[in-house]
């Protein structure tokens, strides 16, 4: 049988697809059934959920100017031509995924819904397996040691294991 390279990481879902879902899930729950996070402290959540939206906002636009300069997919089911290791990527090898992880953080906080926050270990499963991982094992695979090199530099992600 041959092994035949295909050059994108087959992620299972767009990231903004998976974040909407679940972040929608988690409003539709509080809406039916509301439980808030912070029930007194209305001036708190609109403080840390507004920097939430601002810093994540900010490292997100900058990450893709970044991949646009670098002429690069910012879509993980298309090609990537490079590894990127400035900006936002030297400190983290997926920014736009910590963007929008803090994003959907700011947005349960400021609604103040505790059902989105206990969705998030749900999005941060199906981003690691379904995502993230498949994105590393195809970089791996594409750019081999240039790749390795960067893991080893920027080392923010470890396996999420589920511990039964």
């Amino acid at each position: 049988m041959e092994n035949k390279f295909i050059d994108n990481a087959g992620v299972i879902a767009p990231p903004p697809l998976i974040f909407a879902v679940l972040l929608i899930a988690g409003l539709l729950l509080h809406w039916a059934l509301p439980v808030r996070i912070m029930p007194h402290s209305w001036a708190a959540r609109l403080i840390i959920g507004i920097l939430l939206l601002i810093i994540p906002g900010i490292m997100g636009v900058l990450s893709f100017q970044i991949m646009r300069q670098s002429k690069t997919a910012i879509n993980p089911r298309k090609q990537t031509t490079t590894i990127i290791t400035k900006g936002p990527f030297s400190f983290t090898r997926n920014p736009l995924y910590v963007s929008l992880l803090l994003f959907y953080g700011g947005i349960a906080i400021l609604v103040n819904a505790l059902w989105s926050i206990l969705l998030l270990p749900v999005m941060l499963i199906i981003f690691d397996r379904g995502v993230v991982i498949r994105e590393e094992e195809y970089l791996e695979q594409k750019f081999g040691n240039e790749y390795l090199q960067y893991k080893k530099r920027v080392r923010v992600r470890e396996k999420i294991t589920l511990q039964c």
